[in-house]
């Protein structure tokens, strides 16, 4: 139970429309009631930890923290509290969100306004993500919307990020720091340091030399780093060189064949063209088609100019 305490009080009443309400509008003034208790009552707690459901609890939050639960019998509510009857309904710690693009806008063929881009956060709010880790973007303009909402004035998560991807000699994205050499890897790691990056994230074409360095640097500097596998450096390295997490499959399968092979399934994402430079990248696909790191880059680039891979596939 003292566990729970020390939660943050960024929880989710499911089928409560309290939030829902407030997503009507994308700009809120969200008033400063931090030294004004919040009791929810009578509600099904869903601590997310394997326990049974706890029935008619009582939760208090004050100060932006969860200061009182348990039994609604037991726990008092504050006379100045305010209160809302969570009768019937269930309550469970906030969701996150852990790869989420919200300001990439190579990842959005219409390139969106940043009022487009905002009109997201309610909408997680409203379904319960209280927390995202944005998995690349502009590091400024996500450290001004994360100020911006723990001001009040914008309604949204709490936003962890990157900032820019580190990737090799052939990114496929714009906007990437492109690293070549060891010296370079080491930079973008200090940069992103100095300009509050969160996390660093490595992408797919950088090599087993800059990766490495990448790592040792962020270890050096107590730096988290995450992202995919990179072409040249297996999964097991990865894992072992520290690397937090292993975004989506990619490269997985290749680790668990020979030849590093791309299996079939992959393949089913390329919408096949039938003449120009992409053909001749891609071969036909029977059980397996082999590509290698170089050539994969550029076919991705020159399906992505055909229209013929959608970026999601390898975002």
């Amino acid at each position: 139970m003292s566990r729970l305490l020390r939660c943050t009080s960024v929880w989710l009443i499911v089928a409560c429309s309290v939030v829902v309400a407030q997503t009507q509008t994308r700009r809120v003034n969200v008033p400063q009631a931090d030294n004004v208790p919040l009791a929810l009552t009578h509600v099904t707690v869903i601590d997310a930890t394997g326990s049974p459901a706890q029935l008619e609890m009582n939760v208090i939050i004050s100060g932006g923290r969860i200061t009182g639960l348990g039994p609604a019998a037991k726990v008092k509510v504050p006379a100045d509290a305010r209160v809302i009857d969570a009768s019937k309904k269930f309550l469970i710690p906030g969701l996150w969100d852990m790869h989420i693009h919200v300001d990439d806008g190579e990842l959005y063929p219409a390139h969106p306004s940043r009022a487009d881009k905002e009109a997201v956060f309610p909408l997680l709010i409203a379904n319960g993500v209280t927390g995202v880790r944005d998995m690349s973007g502009g590091l400024e303009q996500i450290q001004q919307w994360r100020t911006s909402i723990a001001l009040g004035d914008l309604l949204g998560p709490r936003m962890f990020t990157p900032g820019p991807m580190v990737d090799g000699k052939f990114p496929v994205w714009l906007g990437v720091m492109r690293v070549e050499s060891e010296a370079e890897a080491r930079d973008s790691v200090r940069s992103l340091v100095r300009r509050g990056a969160d996390l660093i994230k490595v992408y797919d074409s950088i090599s087993p030399g800059p990766y490495f360095a990448l790592a040792d640097e962020a270890k050096r500097l107590g730096m988290v780093f995450a992202g995919h596998v990179p072409d040249q450096v297996s999964a097991a390295q990865v894992s072992d060189a520290g690397q937090k997490s292993l975004e989506h499959m990619y490269n997985f399968p290749l680790d668990c064949s020979t030849g590093r092979r791309v299996p079939q399934g992959y393949c089913r994402k390329i919408r096949r063209p039938q003449a120009g430079p992409a053909a001749a990248l891609i071969g036909e696909c029977g059980g397996a088609c082999v590509l290698k790191p170089r050539k994969m880059h550029g076919a991705v680039r020159a399906l992505r100019a055909q229209r013929h891979l959608a970026v999601s596939d390898v975002a």
